[in-house]
């Protein structure tokens, strides 16, 4: 399966986080229906480059999985 890239951005933490047309998409579609598309990945990287609060998630040993947008936002509160 091959997973189309929308953007990369890099998060204050240094980790490179994945945007995927389909992740934008549903977030778009199902969570910002208000917001354009360029406003609301201006929202995600204002969000990672500057966060009030910084959620991290507890990696398990060995594990290379890139971080995604909804890894970041999942325990944000709008």
């Amino acid at each position: 399966m091959n997973r189309k890239i929308t953007t990369v951005i890099t998060a204050i933490t240094g980790e490179r986080v994945i945007i995927g047309e389909e992740e934008l998409k549903h977030a778009m579609e199902e969570h910002f229906s208000m917001l354009p598309m360029d406003i609301l990945l201006e929202l995600i990287e204002r969000i990672l480059k500057d966060p009030t609060k910084i959620f991290e998630q507890e990696k398990l040993r060995g594990s290379c999985k890139t971080p995604t947008a909804s890894d970041f936002c999942k325990n944000i509160k709008f």
